[in-house]
C-alpha cells in the first residue's frame, strides 16, 4: 500500500521535484529518500492557524529523519511529511481527515493550495 506516496507524486509536479533535485520518477523509495535528504526543521507552516512549538518541530524533523521503507505510511492529522512538503515547495494543504478539515498553511506567498483526503486506511488527492 503506497497511497500516501502515490498521492504526493500526483500533486507535486515532476518539474517541482526536478527543481529540488529529484530527477527520476518519484517512487515511494525515492520519495522517502528525497524527504530525508531535504529534511529541515519546519518553521514557516501553520497548522490550523497555529505554529508548532519548538519541541513539535524537532519531533517532526526526527520523524522524517528516521522514517524507514515500509509497505505503507499512515498519514496523521498533524503529519510531519505534510509540514515538510509545504515548506519545501512553498504550498498550502487542506487535508480532510475523517471528515475533519485540517489546514497546513505556508506562511508566505503560497504557490498553490492542494486538497487531499485520508481516513484510517487510505490517502488520496
Amino acid at each position: 500500500m503506497s497511497c500516501f506516496w502515490d498521492g504526493i507524486g500526483n500533486f507535486i509536479t515532476r518539474k517541482e521535484f526536478k527543481k529540488r533535485g529529484l530527477k527520476k520518477n518519484p517512487t515511494p523509495d525515492r520519495l522517502i529518500q528525497f524527504f530525508k535528504n531535504n529534511n529541515m526543521v519546519v518553521t514557516k507552516v501553520k497548522w490550523n492557524d497555529t505554529y508548532l512549538t519548538e519541541l513539535q518541530q524537532k519531533e517532526n524533523y526526527d520523524h522524517v529523519r528516521t522514517c524507514k521503507k515500509q509497505d505503507g505510511y499512515l498519514c496523521s492529522s498533524c503529519d510531519p511529511f505534510l509540514f515538510l512538503i509545504c515548506e519545501l515547495f512553498e504550498i498550502s494543504i487542506v487535508h480532510k481527515y475523517n471528515s475533519n478539515l485540517i489546514t497546513y498553511t505556508f506562511d508566505g506567498k503560497s504557490k498553490k493550495t492542494i486538497h487531499v483526503q485520508s481516513n484510517s486506511t487510505h490517502f488520496w488527492v
